[in-house]
């Protein structure tokens, strides 16, 4: 009996003990599978993250390519407008040079040939002017003298 009691005992134990082990068999099976799902989990996300950071990097170079390209499209468009303009201004600083170098030419031109004649009729006027005086002048002492004539004579 005490045999069998102890055997009974003995199964009895075997039994609570392939029970324990069994219910913790059992959840160290969930346990792992949670662990395996929570790590399948995990994996998904960060593929997930990983991709939308690649797409982000995609489009943001996208982004800085194409304001890379605006910006050079934009330094072309200034350079043919900074150009354009200094094309305008060089065309009207050759036609003011082109006017001025004229103008003085003609002053030198003047001043070579128009102030010689003026200044020579002025002369010949001068003389003209100076022998009608002298004419005046003579016919004045003339009328002067045939009066004085006159008047000494009545």
């Amino acid at each position: 009996m005490r045999v069998n009691n102890i055997e009974e005992k003995s199964t009895e134990t075997n039994e609570k003990n392939v029970k324990t082990f069994s219910v913790l068999k059992e959840q160290i099976g969930r346990i792992i599978q949670t662990i395996e799902e929570d790590r399948q989990k995990y994996e998904s996300s960060y593929e997930n993250r990983t991709q939308y950071i690649t797409m982000l990097e995609f489009k943001l170079m996208e982004r800085f390519d194409a304001e890379s390209q605006e910006r050079k499209d934009m330094e072309k468009r200034m350079l043919g407008a900074v150009d354009e303009r200094f094309s305008i201004l060089k065309n009207e600083l050759a036609k003011e040079s082109k006017n001025r170098n004229e103008s003085v030419e003609n002053f030198t031109f003047y001043l070579e040939t128009e102030i010689p004649k003026i200044i020579d009729q002025l002369k010949n006027e001068q003389l003209e002017r100076e022998e009608k005086d002298n004419e005046i002048s003579k016919l004045i002492t003339e009328e002067f003298n045939r009066s004085e004539i006159l008047f000494n004579f009545c």
